[in-house]
């Protein structure tokens, strides 16, 4: 095994773990989401909270300080706030 080949191998690894912790995280969130989805169905709140969405959206963004890094998380926040507006229904 090369150095580089050894190198990526590590660098997969903790690829690995964080994907790991990544899903654990995110399945919490969907846990807490049905939570929310109660709490919106029961008191008739729209599932739609824009200005909750975009102060997320905000504040995720704003911890990276690479431009590539925060639009590429953004975009990813869009999706999970699109899955999680399904989620809810």
């Amino acid at each position: 095994m090369t150095e580089a080949d050894a190198r990526l191998s590590s660098l997969r690894q903790e690829i690995d773990k964080l994907d790991s912790t990544i899903w654990s995280l995110l399945e919490k969130r969907f846990y807490l989401l049905k939570e929310v989805a109660k709490i919106k169905h029961d008191s008739n709140i729209p599932i739609l909270d824009q200005k909750r969405e975009k102060d997320v959206l905000t504040r995720i963004t704003a911890l990276s300080c690479d431009p590539e890094v925060s639009s590429a998380i953004g975009k990813l926040y869009e999706l999970v706030f699109e899955l999680s507006r399904k989620y809810q229904k």
